[in-house]
């Protein structure tokens, strides 16, 4: 009697658990809607160009359903880059392989075509299987410019955000990534200032500021230290930075304002045009030598 027991018992529980299982394969379910063709990857992405060994940008384009057929999607494009000059398309349409509900275009950039400007491109689905969603993709594209420090190196032009006042400082090379500005701040005292540049990710090229001694400005004041607030971005190509810092007082009650501040550097034009030129000769020597190669 007990054996029989345990085995409803047995019955039971499994009985019980296939019909929850049951119960979760139902809410799960299949998509049985429309074909319905979208961007898959976002609808937003920047892309660096690079001068040599650029593999291209791949943009993904999506069906709900799968099929046993070649699909094709079209598209038109717009935006301020001019194709033939600053990029070319793999194809004019996006082609999705039998039995794939995926499918890609690659945009390869021109390097030449750019000179430090940010362009766009926007590639817009086309056709009645065109879902509402996801239909338009815009890829920003500009010249990945690599950091070297010795760039960087000389006067530029400063802007006090917080006052409105434009002064000159000076940039010098500490080591490795590290830079020496003489003056983050038109404030009286204030410099000079120790800055990581920090350029791993070409989408994100960012300004370290060191949490550091300024001034000391005597009694009632004391020292006064400075520390990073917030983003601080720099351009290679455009040769710009934007530092945003805090200033502060360790030793009084005494304060900035109790706000952040921020500073715009931007190289004088004759030192852009330097780093402009020299880019160009490099690139002018590189086609002279592969035609001696040649």
């Amino acid at each position: 009697m007990k054996n029989i027991f345990k085995i409803l018992i047995g019955t039971f529980v499994i009985g019980s658990l296939a019909f929850l299982y049951s119960c979760e394969d139902e809410d799960k379910g299949f998509y049985d809607g429309p074909e319905l063709a979208s961007f898959t990857n976002g609808t937003t992405a920047s892309y660096f160009v690079q001068e040599t060994g650029d593999t291209g940008f791949e943009i993904q384009v999506g069906f709900t359903t799968a099929s046993n057929t070649i699909r094709t999607v079209n598209f038109t494009i717009s935006g301020d880059a001019t194709e033939g000059e600053q990029y070319s398309l793999s194809s004019t349409s996006i082609t999705v392989p039998a039995g794939s509900t995926i499918g890609t275009i690659t945009v390869n950039g021109i390097y030449a075509g750019f000179t430090g400007q940010t362009d766009t491109l926007t590639l817009t689905l086309t056709g009645d299987n065109t879902a509402e969603f996801d239909a338009t993709y815009t890829l920003i594209m500009q010249r990945y410019c690599p950091f070297v420090p010795e760039d960087f190196v000389g006067s530029w032009n400063a802007l006090d955000h917080h006052n409105g006042t434009e002064y000159t400082v000076n940039i010098t090379h500490v080591e490795g990534d590290t830079l020496l500005i003489d003056a983050i701040w038109s404030h009286e005292g204030f410099g000079p200032q120790k800055v990581v540049m920090h350029h791993d990710d070409p989408t994100n090229f960012y300004i370290e500021l060191l949490d550091q001694f300024v001034v000391d400005y005597g009694a009632p004041y004391g020292p006064v230290y400075i520390k990073e607030a917030g983003d601080s971005p720099f351009s290679v190509c455009d040769l710009t930075m934007e530092i945003h810092f805090d200033p502060y007082f360790t030793e009084t009650s005494y304060f900035f304002g109790g706000h952040y501040f921020i500073t715009q550097l931007t190289f004088n034009s004759s030192k852009a045009e330097q780093i402009d030129h020299k880019i160009n000769d490099l690139r002018v020597f590189k086609e002279e030598y592969c035609k001696i190669e040649n």
